[in-house]
């Protein structure tokens, strides 16, 4: 069985470039239901088919803000931009889950009176590669 993992060493990286303080990231992979029913005397309340339909992969990041990076990357809106998710640090012979062909979604600057700047960051994903090992 493996070991539960801490969060704090988790590494996000947008574009091959590491995200610094990063505070925490929430993945949500989604995916539509396809089905149908049919006409029956038994079991008619049930689906006749039920299949995983179209998916979706989402990323939300937030992190002490530090400058204009994500505010600028949101305004510029490339449609490539690639995340690596990589749980336990640093992705060299580690897992990671890499999101291909990510749009920005969001940006959020938190700021508070008695608290730290921080920034909300959105994407969403065309596909998703695991990678058990990580990069060598």
């Amino acid at each position: 069985m493996s070991t539960p993992q801490i969060g704090r060493l988790a590494s996000l990286y947008v574009n091959g470039t590491k995200v610094g303080y990063l505070k925490g990231t929430t993945v949500k992979m989604t995916a539509k239901s396809v089905k149908d029913y049919q006409c029956a005397e038994k079991d008619g309340d049930k689906p006749a088919v039920l299949f995983s339909g179209n998916k979706e992969f989402k990323i939300d990041a937030d992190l002490l803000y530090v400058d204009e990076t994500y505010v600028q990357l949101f305004l510029d809106s490339p449609n490539d931009i690639s995340i690596v998710f990589a749980p336990v640090g640093s992705t060299t012979n580690k897992p990671q889950e890499t999101y291909n062909n990510c749009v920005m979604l969001s940006a959020e600057i938190d700021q508070k009176q008695d608290g730290i700047v921080g920034h909300k960051i959105s994407f969403e994903a065309s596909s998703v590669t695991i990678n058990s090992s990580g990069l060598n």
